[in-house]
This record gives C-alpha cells, structure tokens and sequence, in this order.
C-alpha cells in the first residue's frame, strides 16, 4: 500500500467511524432499522468459495455447515481487524473465533479417525492423528491448545475470570494451527 493510499484508507476510516458514532448516538442501544448499516460486500467469502478449500471428509452436511461456521469466522475476523475493539469485548470475539475453529476441528478429527480409533476424546483423536502420520507432535499440541479453549465454552466450568485472557495474537495462532490442520486433512482425504 502506497503513502497516500494509507493516508487515503486512513481519512475513510475515520470518517466511517464517526458516521457510526453518530449513528449510535442518536439511537443508542435501541433495534432502529434506519441505522442499520451495510456490512463491507467482497469481505466475506461465500459459502461454495469456502468448500473447495475444505478437505473431503464426512457427509455433505457437515462441508455446508463447516462453510457457513467458516462465514461467521470471517465476521470475527472482520470485527478483529476492522475495528477498535478491545478490552474484554475484544477477548471474547478472540474466545469465540477459537471455539468456532475447535468446534470445526472436533469434528474433522472424528471423521479423520473413525475406524481407527474410539471417538472417546479430543485428545486422544489427535493422537491417533499422530500415530497415523497425519499430522505432527507440533500441531497435535495446537490443536489440543484450541480444544482447550473452547472446552471453555461451559462457563459453568470455568474457574478463572475471563476478562482478560485472550488476544490478538491468541487468534493468528487458532487460525494458523486450523490452516495446517485443514491442509494436513487435504493432503490425505483430497
């Protein structure tokens, strides 16, 4: 990006973010269809663009699903990159982003072992993933790290405050260790 294409973007958006401000201040907190804005088109991809990356593994049903859980990824993704957000809100698009990347993972490591292993836990299907040489040591200990995370998704079960655990950098990791995973399943099931 050139200069003045920076200085360009950069005078955009803050004139669309005092717009939204204005927005909100006249409306506040209540469901006013006039302040409805229009999400970025060309930001998300679609559905069909999503599963032609994914690997063929499980029923069609389950490639249609991962692809729509994929579009809401990319709307934490844009909520991530796009806007100011921070603090505890900021963290708990991060938490989520994860769960959503761990609930995908949950279920390709169920297809990807059936038959070779009893679907007894997460754990022990990337171990199996190990065993079968279909993903590494290194990986099997990110993907345990992003079921770690959305096992958090039972806030009963929590323990520690939330409030400031998870960041910016917590999400390139997920996404980074979902990308391999997903390239691994390619690699062996097309």
């Amino acid at each position: 990006m050139t200069r003045d294409t920076g200085r360009r973007v950069r005078t955009l958006a803050n004139c669309a973010g005092d717009d939204l401000q204005n927005i909100q201040d006249s409306v506040g907190r209540g469901n006013d269809t006039n302040a409805r804005v229009r999400f970025p088109r060309g930001y998300l991809e679609t559905a069909a663009i999503i599963r032609s990356r994914l690997p063929r593994l499980g029923p069609d049903t389950l490639r249609r699903n991962i692809s729509y859980a994929l579009m809401m990824n990319d709307v934490f993704r844009w909520l991530a990159s796009r806007t100011d957000l921070s603090g505890t809100a900021f963290g708990m698009v991060v938490k989520e982003a994860i769960c959503l990347l761990g609930s995908i993972c949950e279920s390709w490591t169920k297809y990807a072992t059936r038959g070779h292993a009893s679907n007894r836990g997460f754990r022990a299907r990337t171990t199996k993933l190990v065993q079968l040489s279909i993903i590494d040591p290194t990986l099997k200990d990110e993907l345990d790290w992003i079921w770690e995370i959305r096992s958090r998704e039972h806030l009963f079960e929590v323990t520690t405050r939330e409030d400031a655990l998870y960041w910016r950098h917590d999400y390139s990791r997920a996404v980074q260790a979902f990308d391999q995973f997903r390239e691994a399943l390619k690699a062996k099931f097309g």
